[in-house]
């Protein structure tokens, strides 16, 4: 018989019941079964069934030896009985598994001895269809140790809570004070925790995380997408879960974002040296600023819209161009500006924008970008060194991020009236920029601006077919063969008659390159010289500004 008899078993509940209602608040997160296990005395014990349930959270440890045991059960208790309960009662051993279903009991512990010698077979299959661990403990161990190891885990992790969560509100608030956004959140949590931490969208991609990570990053979208795909939340979907990996093991703690009562997403944490339980409480609190963070984020964006739409407005002429209309946008409508495009070649536009806006703030004064297409269009307040010099750094600065970039950048503009001629002057210069400056990654308006006006000039004033004989030549030629000789000649242009570069982007051999140059000399009954080259070049510029292609 263990130590402590019945009589002794009941006052340690009654003690432990007495104990428990002072502490407030612990969490049913609690720690799993399996980790229970590995505690001494219940390392002695032996898993006889239900051991799928061993992830199961205990956050209370309840002795039972009674038949009327429902109404006294909480939620995620685990359950020590002698058995004298249900030795005799086969009826109470397939109930005491349907209650503990109900009650999300964590597990049952029987001590194997003076009342239950074996556990029954019954009793082992509904364990295991109830995924409920079935645990046989000898006889001589005391429930009243079990139940004080326990309880004193369960004061040293409340207590560790309560150092983390002092820290970790003091830091959340200084984030929201700051205005800080969700990547200054993650790395705050992660300092304070001391486990990386990620925020991802409802469509699991990860949109934050926080600087701290391990050598092989853990919230990538893969693993959160698989991992949160599968969790299951509380009813009320506001408190902590487990997020279990790819191969089933506990990767860490996760619990929703809600604003206005919609879900926005996830915040995710390693549990890292923490407990399960204090991990998703400091997750749980981490979440409700992630909400504020983002409901912030979200009224920025739509002031963002709204002034992206009038600077849009502005540059295409939609809206009238006056010193209040750049006011309101963030501009001082004393100052002169200049027009910014940046077509973005390979990156994310969405971090180009962030990066080009940070570096004009800084070397530049004001500024206001918007995002059209795959491109970023803008206006930028007059630099105290020349444009040139500071779009060429951008681009550098751009290149050292992963980013590539096009740059087309205006003369000064100290009438806003002329804001809408310069953006499409500089949208035009950008169509033509190969045949101004193929190896160029700006190209500033100036630059071209004589050639840009004699051409508008010539078109205006003759016939295409005076102005653009050869081109006009080769076109009658694709369209009677479905040919590609203006193509091949266009981008043999725009490489600066680099026949193999040519071939590789237009995807054919470089000796199909070869036989089209044949075929337009032969058309054009001319050797294609350097002076005829250029020549040719001035033609398909002509063309272009036409807009004939």
């Amino acid at each position: 018989m263990p130590a402590a008899s019945t009589k002794g078993r009941r006052s340690s509940t009654e003690q432990a019941a007495k104990t428990r209602s002072g502490v407030a608040g612990i969490s049913d997160f609690g720690m799993t079964v399996e980790e229970c296990l590995r505690i001494a005395p219940l390392d002695e014990a032996k898993v006889v069934a239900g051991s799928a349930g061993l992830s199961r959270r205990m956050s209370w440890v309840h002795v039972v030896d009674h038949r009327d045991m429902e109404d006294s059960l909480d939620s995620h208790e685990l359950l020590l009985t002698s058995g004298i309960a249900l030795a005799n009662d086969e009826a109470l051993q397939r109930e005491i598994f349907e209650i503990m279903d109900r009650r999300h009991s964590a597990g049952l512990v029987i001590a194997i001895g003076d009342y239950i010698q074996e556990i029954p077979k019954g009793m082992r299959e509904l364990a295991d269809i109830f995924e409920i661990p079935l645990i046989a403990i000898p006889w001589k161990v005391n429930f009243g140790d079990i139940t004080r190891v326990l309880l004193t885990q369960f004061v040293e992790s409340q207590y560790r809570f309560m150092e983390l969560s002092q820290k970790l509100n003091h830091e959340l608030l200084a984030v929201v004070l700051q205005k800080g956004d969700l990547h200054a959140l993650c790395a705050c949590i992660a300092n304070v925790a001391g486990a990386p931490v990620a925020i991802c969208n409802e469509n699991f991609k990860p949109v934050a995380a926080s600087r701290v990570a391990p050598s092989e990053p853990t919230f990538d979208e893969k693993t959160l997408r698989a991992g949160l795909a599968v969790t299951t939340f509380s009813r009320s979907g506001r408190v902590a879960s487990q997020l279990v990996g790819a191969s089933g093991e506990a990767i860490g703690v996760a619990t929703p974002i809600f604003i206005a009562e919609r879900r926005r997403g996830y915040l995710v944490m390693e549990a890292g040296a923490m407990s399960p339980g204090v991990a998703g409480r400091l997750a749980e609190a981490a979440a409700t600023v992630a909400a504020l963070v983002i409901s912030h984020e979200d009224e920025l964006l739509r002031v963002a819209r709204r002034a992206d739409g009038q600077l849009i407005g502005l540059l295409t002429g939609a809206l009238p161009p006056s010193v209040g209309a750049l006011v309101e946008i963030g501009l001082r409508g004393a100052d002169p500006l200049t027009v910014l495009i940046a077509t973005i070649d390979s990156g994310d536009l969405q971090t180009a924008l962030e990066l080009t806006a940070e570096f004009l703030r800084r070397r530049a004064g004001a500024c206001a970008l918007a995002i059209r297409d795959r491109s970023i269009i803008g206006l930028v307040q007059k630099p105290s060194d020349r444009a040139s010099n500071w779009s060429s750094t951008l681009v550098e600065h751009l290149r050292e991020h992963g980013v590539s970039p096009l740059l087309g950048v205006s003369g000064v503009i100290a009438n806003p009236n002329d804001i809408p001629a310069r953006y499409e002057d500089v949208k035009e210069l950008m169509r033509l920029r190969y045949y101004l400056q193929p190896e160029g990654a700006v190209v500033h308006a100036d630059h071209a601006t004589v050639l840009l006006r004699a051409l508008r000039s010539l078109i205006s004033s003759a016939n295409l077919e005076e102005i653009c004989p050869a081109i006009i030549k080769l076109k009658e030629h694709d369209r009677s063969l479905h040919g590609s000789l203006v193509e091949a000649l266009g981008c043999l242009l725009e490489v600066d008659w680099n026949v193999s570069l040519a071939a590789r982007r237009l995807g054919i051999h470089r000796h199909t390159i070869l036989y089209r140059l044949e075929r337009i000399s032969e058309i054009l009954d001319t050797e294609l010289t350097a002076t005829m080259r250029f020549e040719l070049r001035l033609q398909l510029l002509a063309w272009r500004i036409a807009g004939q292609d």
